[in-house]
């Protein structure tokens, strides 16, 4: 007798779009508010943590961004990104140095997005800017902020 081999699923999908699942103990099964995953829960506002826009694929997403800055002991103060491209946390501090006359080049700033996102697009650019100077002020931004660039 002949034993009939499975044939493999074959999935087509873009490569740039963005799948959400949880593993239950029934199996995986699809997320269908992913936002909530990549927003922290903090009962009040937080210095240096804002809520984003952000387009993976053809899905829309909020995602939370969270810069910590603070004095450097070194002279060589550390860039230290989570889910950001470093070099252009680095070119986004040189503008606001240069254009804002908002100096860091003193302090350490640490990003991270939650939820371990990796967002490539420059529609970050602004958020993150706004983050930075939340936690080097040590103001929190409104709770209700929303910032997007369209």
């Amino acid at each position: 007798m002949r034993q009939r081999r499975a044939s493999p699923a074959l999935l087509l999908a873009a490569v740039n779009e963005l799948g959400v699942f949880a593993m239950l103990e029934e199996g995986l099964r699809e997320v269908t508010n992913p936002s909530a995953i990549f927003l922290a829960r903090h009962t009040e506002s937080t210095p240096g943590s804002v809520v984003m826009a952000t387009w993976e694929g053809t899905r829309a997403l909020l995602v939370e961004i969270q810069v910590l800055v603070d004095q450097s002991p070194s002279p060589s103060p550390r860039r230290v990104c989570v889910g950001v491209d470093q070099n252009r946390l680095v070119m986004l501090l040189a503008v606001l140095h240069k254009h804002c006359g908002i100096p860091v080049y003193d302090q350490d700033v640490y990003v991270n997005i939650v939820g371990g996102l990796k967002i490539t697009e420059t529609g970050i650019d602004l958020a993150v800017m706004m983050a930075v100077i939340s936690s080097l002020k040590g103001k929190a931004l409104p709770r209700d902020l929303l910032i997007f660039i369209s």
